[in-house]
């Protein structure tokens, strides 16, 4: 599979990051590492084309987290087989 990436994959693509639910994360340093790790792949994503703009969303993080758990749930049970 990384021989079918191309270093500019990416370019011309735009990402949005809802950085202000991310920074309501920062108040609890859990996720310290998650973030860092987050902010490094942007680096990446950046360094092969994209373009990371800032997006405004008006959920919260545990909203989000539990609409994330529905969602994989359902993909678990349905794509678990394909997966092994």
């Amino acid at each position: 599979m990384v021989a079918a990436c191309k270093e500019d994959a990416l370019r011309g693509s735009r990402i949005g990051v809802p950085w202000n639910v991310i920074k309501g994360q920062n108040e609890d340093k859990r996720w310290d590492v998650e973030i860092d790790g987050f902010r490094k792949a942007l680096e990446v994503l950046e360094k092969n084309g994209a373009t990371i703009i800032e997006v405004e969303f008006s959920a919260k993080m545990e909203e989000l987290r539990e609409v994330e758990y529905t969602v994989m749930g359902a993909d678990f049970m349905s794509s678990l087989a394909r997966y092994f």
